[in-house]
């Protein structure tokens, strides 16, 4: 299988996406628009991945090569090829669909524990604690099943049909992806509720591990 990862700054990388699709002997390329406003062509990739990033879905104003990847996202859909978004990803899939994005209520950053509401394919526990850095959300789309939610924060996970999968938190992140967010995101590690100290984030690592684990189950299922 080729994966199309698109990535939208230096500093988020696919992290356990890589060693995921390398042991699975899948080829990933990694396309980078901050960089060269280039992206993948419908037939260079038979799965895009869409990873996270400190803009807004909403920043077309600013960001011009963001509508370039919402028409790719849609084109992706309409074309039936598997779709991931983390994140930003999850929230410029909505926006492909129409849907709005928007400051959720509280930012979620650090580990929060999510629960899922909807059984589906998807080997999700039922309960499990991913590392979260968000203070948007979205709407979910009109044909999105709602999967995983938390406590401040409604639409965690959603999956269209078989083929799109939206994820707000990180699995992918491993020490040096959450430190190297920590490093450049320092700014929004304010004194607020559900913004956790860099000392608490750090003291935490040993979820890593099976954040891993639930990532292999979930893309082993959707790409199987």
């Amino acid at each position: 299988m080729k994966i199309a990862c698109i990535q939208h700054v230096n500093f988020e990388k696919p992290g356990f996406i890589s060693d995921w699709a390398i042991e699975n002997r899948h080829e990933i390329k990694i396309y980078h628009p901050y960089l060269d406003d280039i992206f993948p062509t419908i037939d260079d990739f038979d799965a895009l991945i869409i990873l996270g990033g400190p803009m807004s879905a909403n920043d077309e104003d600013t960001i011009a090569w963001l509508k370039m990847e919402k028409q790719l996202i849609w084109k992706t859909y309409t074309n039936k090829k598997k779709i991931i978004g983390i994140c930003l990803g999850a929230q410029l899939i909505a926006a492909s669909f129409g849907e709005k994005v928007y400051k959720n209520k509280t930012k979620e950053i650090g580990w929060f524990d999510v629960k899922t509401i909807y059984t589906s394919k998807l080997p999700f526990p039922d309960t499990f604690t991913p590392f979260h850095w968000h203070g948007e959300t979205f709407d979910l789309p009109q044909n999105g099943a709602l999967l995983i939610q938390s406590e401040n924060c409604q639409n965690q996970v959603f999956l269209i049909g078989e083929n799109v999968l939206g994820i707000q938190f990180h699995l992918e992140m491993g020490e040096n992806e959450i430190l190297a967010i920590l490093k450049n995101g320092d700014s929004e590690l304010t004194n607020e509720p559900n913004i956790q100290s860099k000392e608490n984030i750090l003291s935490q690592f040993e979820l890593i591990k099976s954040n891993k684990i639930i990532l292999n189950n979930i893309l082993n299922s959707f790409f199987n």
